[in-house]
């Protein structure tokens, strides 16, 4: 463990970061902020005062493969507690609409109003889990919105919202869906309730839907999209909470994983999997299909538990700023150019073999 040492660290545009250094290594700069927090950040970025700073004292650190070897504290992943209060609830029997601080609900299929708040506790939980993860890069939080600013037109307000339409989704196993082209999560609520589980109630496939929508102007590969959503939906929900610190006990008992308890599950190997174009991903059997999706999640969750510095710088290069407009070609090759980041030092089949040797440990075999 390397001795602390306070700093203000800069980038180049200006941002700064307040914290000890923690860890110094070719992913990044690790710092430890005041509140406890651990902050990765990507030296290329940094003023040339701060670069030359580490390249004095800290040089051979960044070359260190023992130093870099250290586990790194986890991040506690978030607990989200959400009321009627918190989320702005505001419920319209007349028009046939409910709001929250960051979602509008139109209710095609008419729901009550205690089935609404359900429905927008639900959609107000994920919100707030996207914008906590560990893993996920700052940079790409969607900003909290304050509405009761009074230089903001109700327009505006309504605007700046995410759209939910609630109706009957006829011949659709699903409880929702996402459509990119339109930017609107539509729930089919009769569904929704039929999977819920008193004993155990997921975040689930409205979960999954609302994190594509919340990052869908980042970009990524199909299979990091569906890994990043695969991931949210294993979330524990129960009356505006959420909670992530049962993953491993949900992967030792959930049918889902055992069904490889015995025969293995293979898997593409890791590069050309996560830079896989979408018709790739989906245009195959639906047993490929659905192992895809199990690749993702799983990829997903054992670098949320194990590496998840490491996965937020990855995120961090493979994902880009909303302003850019980028060609699944081009989202393909970022993934490519960032895959060295999860690499961190080890050859591609090292890593396969770590996450072998991690689920193993959980009584699933996968192959790569």
């Amino acid at each position: 463990m390397l001795n602390l040492y306070g700093r203000i660290w800069t980038y180049e545009s200006g941002e700064t970061f307040d914290g000890e250094l923690y860890r110094y290594s070719k992913i990044g700069v690790n710092i430890k902020t005041s509140e406890g927090k651990n902050v990765l950040l990507d030296e290329a970025k940094l003023i040339e005062k701060d670069k030359e700073f580490l390249k004095k004292n800290y040089s051979d650190l960044r070359t260190n493969k023992d130093s870099e070897e250290e586990d790194l504290p986890v991040q506690e992943f978030p607990k989200i507690k959400l009321d009627k209060d918190g989320i702005a609830f505001r419920w319209s029997d007349k028009f046939g609409a409910f709001y929250t601080r960051h979602f509008d609900f139109n209710m095609k299929r008419k729901l009550s109003q205690s089935e609404a708040l359900d429905l927008a506790l639900r959609c107000e939980s994920t919100y707030e889990v996207v914008r906590s993860l560990p893993f996920w890069p700052d940079e790409f939080k969607r900003k909290k919105i304050d509405f009761d600013k009074k230089n903001i037109s109700s327009s505006a307000k309504k605007n700046t919202k995410f759209k939910i339409v609630i109706e009957q989704l006829k011949g659709n196993r699903y409880a929702g869906h996402y459509d990119p082209n339109t930017d609107i999560v539509t729930v089919d609520y009769d569904i929704l309730i039929s999977t819920f589980d008193k004993e155990l109630d997921f975040v689930g496939t409205l979960g999954h839907e609302i994190a594509h929508q919340l990052t869908v102007y980042h970009g990524g590969t199909t299979a990091v999209k569906e890994g990043l959503t695969e991931f949210i939906e294993m979330g524990i929900y129960k009356d505006g909470s959420v909670t992530y610190e049962h993953l491993e006990k949900i992967i030792k008992a959930s049918p889902r994983f055992t069904a490889y308890s015995n025969k293995p599950a293979r898997f593409t190997n890791l590069k050309k999997f996560l830079s896989m174009s979408h018709g790739t991903f989906h245009a195959q059997s639906k047993d490929k299909e659905h192992l895809n999706y199990l690749q993702a999640q799983m990829v997903f969750v054992y670098f949320a538990l194990k590496e998840p510095e490491v996965l937020r710088s990855f995120l961090s290069k493979a994902l880009h700023a909303e302003s850019e407009k980028v060609t699944p070609v081009q989202e393909s090759e970022r993934c490519q150019k960032a895959f060295p980041i999860l690499l961190n030092e080890r050859k591609e089949k090292e890593l396969e073999r770590a996450i072998t040797d991690y689920y193993a440990s959980l009584g699933i075999k996968i192959d790569f």
